[in-house]
């Protein structure tokens, strides 16, 4: 019996792996939560029937993600304790879900979740509710892929593997009313010391007659109180009541980085009805503390605080396997250990226990809504600001009272310049500010003109590029914090393992990054990049090179949450400032005469036979001065040697490919470049060998020479099919000839294709020079055009239309293949405009 089991063990384990599940530990029930009240009735549900698009099921436990899956259904039948009755209130709570999530109970829809991981909670209407008093739960996750759907992922280069999943636990809580809601605390600062204000509401189905309240708020650290009132009243009659209070705070109860002293509020309440009393007890855990953003500065109550933060990226994988809470204390720990105040959550909202590992460690934390590099066409659509809009409403049950919630982020990468765009944040940030009642923020596009009044309290400066790389004097008084410190590229990455070693390097840069920002740019801080390294769904420079897979390599940690070794030399970066590394190391280009030696020699090599061979010198003068008669001597099948119509095809199809594979080599690094490719790639799978092969000169080169040197062979095919239909008597030597030599005059673009090496080794401007590659290309087009009228004796209109048809079909072909999403062009359209970003 055992080994059946082992086995059957083993078989399900090795079907899980085979799906890409993920699963980790999750904390007890009674740690997950910030608030508890004793009429309260809290059911764990963490074993639920799974179904993907086929027929097939199976019984799991969550949390549990899922990848390379667009579509999951968990579903699970629940049977409510004997004492629940109609008049007590049910939700459906949980701490998020990876993917848009549509809930069902008993077939009604209960709500929606847009993709956006932050805890939600929904009530249950008692009509939902079966006689039996049974709840089928259906919840049905889908990888969103427009704004309809909910929030999308639509960058391609430095997004995180998607899961799809639940991604804790869910909970049934029946609450017995009355209720407590709206609780709020506030901190007021003046020179007389602090004073704390809360206020809360309770909340009954019927009108209350009397009550008799207990207040009591204690220190969490040795339970002492600070604070116990008592509140009566005999004189009521309402269903909703309203309490305020205040009283003193010592300094040392206030709640800081340094100091993370948390308190705990107990409301112990006795209300009467006309039909009896009910005793009920609330409790919830918070911090003390006042944040403020006055003037382009941080003050944190009431002292000027510096932004000392790190990137933290929602990568599920470093979680695989172990505990979930013990490996974010790990994680946080590690990062207050190295001198970091703050933590950015790179577009995600956070779960409870992430905020109360925060409020204990003393670190600050920026979350962001997942409206990552979203195209102004996406702002118009009602369900994007709906579904945001709510997520506002959901966050404000849960994120209250964790004081290390600082700042939230509207969106990230944003084209604020863009009406659109700023309608819709000034909406959202209302909806905010009614809400948690925290600070917002916006990562907006940079190089455009800011909005004359605040779209939210301050903006972050977010770039693709070291800092070492901004100049001081750019516009950044508008922003407050420096969004990637520390970033790595592509040159950065390769000089890591080889000029420099890793461990000195990458120290060096976050050191040099944080001196260049606090002393020549003197934001009031910023974000380190990042926490720990994390894997990409797609393929991008820095992930191709790494041996793993597509793991972007910023991290301080390894995906298994350790240390990387040059950390243990680093120390706290925050405190070193020391003198800059030369920044011309930070800012070489990949030099090598390979092209211009390439293309000298190919050049000396056709001059000679040019040199010495009459026909090809005649041929070609003939070409360039007298194109007509020279078409016509084709057309007359007058002796044009095969040989001539190879050699000038061969040599100016290594012109144009030489020429193209040198801008190629020296700009595949760049991030924009690569974005842009990514999107019209990837879903043909052919980015990833675009970046193995741009990163080889030579193969780039010879792809690229084979391209050109195939045009005439396969033109030729075309025009003797179009002969065969027309009946003409052409011969295929006559239709490669036409095409080889239309490019005749690509021969002269050889001494700009040598000047070019030299401008792409410096950074030259080169619009002028893809000026002239066009010119040269467009005067081949009208040569041929000319040629195949000569050839077939047609109208030159329809030889037009003809070549215009034999380009196009390729393109869709190539739109058949690729059946991109509706997005597309506009992501486009963003990125050609948001060339600042890399």
């Amino acid at each position: 019996m055992k080994i059946k089991h082992f086995l059957l063990i083993c078989l399900l384990t090795t079907a899980l792996n085979a799906q890409g599940f993920l699963q980790y530990d999750w904390p007890e029930g009674d740690k997950t939560f910030n608030v508890s009240a004793s009429n309260w009735q809290m059911y764990e549900i963490k074993e639920w029937t799974l179904s993907g698009r086929g027929g097939e099921t199976e019984e799991v436990q969550i949390p549990l993600l899922v990848k390379n899956r667009d579509q999951l259904t968990f579903s699970r039948r629940v049977k409510l304790p004997k004492n629940w009755r109609s008049e007590q209130t049910l939700y459906l709570i949980t701490q998020g879900v990876n993917g848009s999530s549509y809930f069902y109970v008993n077939g009604h829809i209960l709500g929606i979740s847009p993709n956006s991981r932050n805890p939600f909670r929904l009530q249950i209407p008692a009509d939902y509710v079966k006689e039996d008093s049974v709840l089928n739960i259906e919840i049905r996750i889908k990888l969103p892929q427009s704004t309809d759907r909910g929030f999308p992922t639509i960058v391609h280069t430095f997004s995180e593997e998607r899961y799809i999943g639940l991604a804790s636990p869910l909970y049934l809580i029946v609450a017995d009313p009355p209720a407590v809601n709206n609780v709020q605390f506030n901190l007021q600062h003046s020179e007389a010391g602090f004073t704390l204000n809360y206020r809360y509401d309770i909340v009954a189905p019927q009108n209350m007659k009397a009550f008799k309240i207990v207040e009591i708020i204690q220190r969490t650290s040795d339970q002492k109180i600070l604070l116990r009132k008592q509140r009566y009243s005999r004189q009521l009659n309402g269903k909703k009541i309203t309490l305020e209070g205040q009283f003193a705070l010592d300094p040392s109860n206030v709640w800081s980085p340094e100091n993370p002293q948390m308190l705990r509020f107990t409301l112990q309440a006795e209300v009467t009805f006309e039909n009896g009393v009910k005793k009920f007890t609330r409790v919830q855990t918070f911090g003390a503390r006042k944040i403020e953003h006055v003037r382009q500065k941080f003050y944190l109550n009431g002292q000027l605080v510096q932004i000392r933060g790190i990137t933290m990226h929602l990568s599920p994988e470093i979680f695989a396997g172990k505990s979930y809470y013990a490996q974010l204390r790990r994680l946080l720990n590690f990062a207050r250990g190295q001198g970091f105040n703050a933590l950015r959550l790179a577009h995600f909202l956070p779960d409870e226990p992430l905020l109360r590992l925060a409020d204990s460690l003393g670190l600050m934390v920026f979350a962001e809504f997942p409206l990552w590099r979203f195209p102004s066409e996406f702002f118009n659509e009602n369900f994007l600001l709906e579904a945001a809009k709510n997520v506002g409403h959901q966050i404000r049950h849960f994120y209250a009272g964790h004081p290390s919630l600082t700042a939230i982020g509207l969106g990230q990468e944003i084209p604020l310049h863009v009406p659109v765009a700023q309608k819709f944040m000034f909406i959202l940030n209302g909806k905010l500010k009614a809400g948690p009642g925290v600070l917002t923020y916006i990562s907006p596009i940079p190089g455009f003109p800011l909005p004359p009044e605040r779209v939210a309290d301050f903006y972050i400066y977010d770039r693709y590029r070291p800092v070492l790389f901004l100049n001081a004097n750019q516009h950044l008084q508008a922003f407050s914090l420096m969004g990637k410190i520390g970033f790595l590229t592509a040159d950065l990455l390769q000089m890591e393992n080889s000029e420099i070693t890793h461990q000195i390097n990458r120290g060096l840069l976050i050191r040099n990054e944080l001196y260049k920002s606090i002393n020549d740019i003197q934001p009031n801080g910023g974000f380190v990049e990042c926490l720990f390294d994390w894997r990409t769904e797609y393929p991008n420079d820095l992930g191709a090179a790494d041996s793993a897979g597509n793991v972007t390599p910023h991290g301080f940690l390894d995906l298994n949450g350790d240390p990387k070794p040059w950390t243990k030399l680093l120390g706290n970066p925050w405190l070193q400032n020391e003198t800059a590394i030369n920044d011309r190391y930070f800012t070489q280009q990949p030099k090598t005469n390979f092209f211009s030696i390439l293309v000298t020699f190919s050049a000396i090599l056709f001059f000679a036979i040019y040199r010495r061979v009459p026909r090809l010198r005649e041929n070609f003068r003939r070409s360039l001065r007298h194109s007509y008669g020279f078409f016509v001597d084709l057309r007359e099948r007058r002796i044009i040697p095969f040989f001539n119509s190879i050699t000038v095809s061969t040599f100016i199809a290594l012109i144009a490919a030489v020429f193209l594979a040198s801008q190629i080599y020296f700009f595949h690094k760049s991030l924009w470049l690569q974005e842009i490719l990514s999107v019209i790639l990837i879903p043909l799978g052919l980015f990833k060998r675009y970046l193995e092969w741009s990163r080889d000169k030579l193969l780039i080169t010879a792809l690229l020479f084979l391209f050109f040197v195939l045009i005439p062979v396969i033109g030729a095919f075309v025009l003797k099919i179009l002969a065969w239909i027309n009946r003409s008597k052409i011969r295929y030597r006559q239709g490669f000839a036409i095409i080889a030599w239309a490019g005749a005059p690509f021969v002269w673009f050889f001494p700009f294709s040598l000047i070019s090496y030299h401008w792409l080794l410096y950074q030259q401007p080169l619009q002028w020079l893809w000026i002239i590659f066009g010119i040269f290309a467009f005067w081949t087009q009208i040569r041929l055009i000319n040629g195949i009228h000569i050839l077939f004796i047609a109208k030159t209109s329809r030889v037009f239309s003809i070549l215009l048809l034999c380009y196009f079909i390729p393109i869709l072909i190539f739109w058949a293949l690729f059946n991109p999403p509706g997005y597309w062009v506009d992501y486009l359209q963003l990125l050609m405009k948001a060339q600042s970003l890399f």
